[in-house]
């Protein structure tokens, strides 16, 4: 009997074939990255169809409810941050949104929250900029 992880897997599975099968007329340049974003995608998407019907044990004794205001805020912050990608700069926006999303998700070591932002920052940037050749959106500061 199909559950509503396995109904959820079968969706994202279909969208990302055909998106796959849309990026094979692209040149190899440009379809290389979202090809294998596709294909883990696609191996999550598997993965959540076989194991959709296994329950742990215990139930949901692991999942945390996140107050309304709390969701409320994240996508306030998810909105401000795409606003100032092209005004600030992809960097420095990427830099506040990432601490201001795991404070706001209940992380409260400091030390973890900064060096958390300032190694996916740097991540993507260097993954971008310099190995993939992209360019990234460029603000008033960076």
């Amino acid at each position: 009997m199909f559950n509503k992880d396995r109904i959820a897997a079968l969706i994202v599975l279909s969208i990302t074939g055909f998106l796959f099968i849309l990026s094979l007329s692209y040149p190899a340049e440009g379809s290389r990255w979202p090809q294998v974003l596709l294909i883990l995608l696609g191996l999550c998407s598997l993965h959540l169809l076989i194991t959709g019907g296994l329950k742990l044990k215990g139930g949901n004794a692991g999942a945390s409810k996140i107050p309304k205001l709390r969701i409320i805020l994240l996508v306030g912050v998810s909105i401000v941050y795409i606003i100032c990608i092209g005004v600030i700069g992809f960097v420095v926006s990427t830099f506040g949104f990432l601490l201001s999303m795991t404070y706001l998700l209940g992380i409260k070591n400091k030390y973890y929250i900064l060096a958390t932002s300032i190694l996916v920052s740097a991540f993507t940037y260097t993954l971008f900029w310099h190995i993939l050749r992209i360019g990234l959106p460029r603000g008033i500061l960076f």
